[in-house]
C-alpha cells in the first residue's frame, strides 16, 4: 500500500484535449460542427454559435464583446455560407443535374450522383469536407499534388441538352495562397470528353471560357474573389454556326463570346466540375465546390 507522502508526490499535469477529435471530458465540451474538443464556457455563447456557419465578420472581430452577429450578418456574407438545406432541393429542383454533396464521399468510394472522377495516376485526390461549405452541409474538396494534375468528378447522361439554351452553374470556394497559372474548373462536354465547353481560371486568378467546338480560349480582366465563396455561371446557346456564351460571376457578366460553334461533336453527354484540367505550369492547389447544377433556364445564384 502506498504511504501518504508517496501520493502527495504524484501530480498529474491536466489534461489538454483543446482540438483534440471527440468524444470530450472533465471541463471540455465537444464542438460538433467541428467534432473537437472545447473548453466549457470558453467559447462566445457556447458551442452553436461558435459552429462553422456563424462567421460574420463582427462576431470575429477584436469587438466581439459589445454584439453577436446577427441575423443578417449569417445571411448576407457570401463568405460565410448559408445555413439552410442545399438549394437542389427547393429554387434547384427542377434542374436537368444539381448536386451539393450532402451524401458524397469519394474517400469512401461513394460517388453517387455522380458517376466517375477524373484523377490521374494518384495526382489528385476529392473528398467531401463540411467546412468550407456554401449550402447545406457538405462541399467537394479538390486537390492537386504535382504540376498539371487533375482532380475533377464528372457524370454521363442522356439529357444534358444539344440545342437551344443550357445554363451551367457552380460555387467556387479559391482560397488565397492559390497560385493560378490555368484552372479549368467547370466543364460540358460530349461523352468521350474530347470536345466541350468549360469556365477556367488564369493568369493569377482572372475568369476565362473555353470554347471547345469553335477551338477558341477568351480571357477576361474579371477576377475570381478570394477565400470565400463565388458563383459561376455561364449560358450556352447551342449551334454549330452563331452561337454563344456568356459568363457570370456572382451574377454579374465576365464576358459574351458570339458567332460561334457551340455544339459539341456528338452533342452534350457529360458534367465535370473541380480541378477539371491543368496546364503543365500549374502548380499543386486545392479548392472547394459545391451546389453545380445544369439546367435549361437560369440558375440563380441564391
Amino acid at each position: 500500500m502506498l504511504g501518504a507522502a508517496a501520493l502527495g508526490a504524484c501530480v498529474i499535469e491536466p489534461l489538454e484535449l483543446d482540438g483534440k477529435r471527440c468524444p470530450c471530458s472533465g471541463a471540455w465540451v465537444c464542438d460538433t460542427a467541428r467534432d473537437v474538443c472545447v473548453r466549457d464556457g470558453g467559447m462566445d455563447s457556447g458551442i452553436e454559435d461558435a459552429r462553422t456557419l456563424d462567421r460574420a465578420a463582427a462576431d470575429v472581430a477584436r469587438s466581439d464583446a459589445p454584439r453577436d452577429a446577427t441575423e443578417q450578418d449569417d445571411l448576407g456574407a457570401p463568405d460565410a455560407g448559408d445555413p439552410g438545406p442545399t438549394r437542389c432541393d427547393d429554387v434547384l429542383s427542377d434542374a436537368i443535374f444539381c448536386d451539393g454533396f450532402e451524401a458524397t464521399d469519394p474517400a469512401a468510394g461513394i460517388l453517387e450522383p455522380w458517376g466517375f472522377e477524373l484523377i490521374f495516376g494518384g495526382t489528385g485526390e476529392l473528398a467531401t469536407v463540411d467546412d468550407p461549405v456554401r449550402h447545406g452541409e457538405r462541399a467537394l474538396r479538390a486537390t492537386t499534388f504535382e504540376n498539371g494534375a487533375r482532380a475533377a468528378i464528372g457524370v454521363t447522361r442522356d439529357d444534358l441538352p444539344s440545342d437551344g439554351t443550357m445554363w451551367v452553374r457552380m460555387w467556387l470556394y479559391l482560397p488565397g495562397d492559390v497560385e493560378v497559372d490555368s484552372i479549368s474548373l467547370l466543364y460540358v462536354g460530349n461523352r468521350d470528353g474530347s470536345e466541350g465547353v468549360s469556365a477556367q481560371t488564369y493568369g493569377g486568378g482572372r475568369i476565362a471560357q473555353w470554347i471547345g467546338p469553335a477551338d477558341q480560349w477568351h480571357g477576361t480582366e474579371t477576377s475570381l474573389p478570394r477565400d470565400r465563396w463565388t458563383c459561376i455561371q455561364y449560358r450556352v446557346e447551342i449551334a454549330d454556326v452563331g452561337g454563344e456564351i456568356e459568363l457570370f460571376v456572382d451574377d454579374e457578366p465576365a464576358g459574351l463570346f458570339v458567332d460561334l460553334d457551340t455544339l459539341a461533336t456528338g452533342g452534350f453527354a457529360g458534367l465535370e466540375a473541380g480541378i477539371e484540367y491543368t496546364g503543365d505550369t500549374q502548380l499543386p492547389l486545392t479548392l472547394y465546390v459545391d451546389e453545380v447544377a445544369l439546367s435549361r433556364t437560369r440558375l440563380p445564384c441564391d
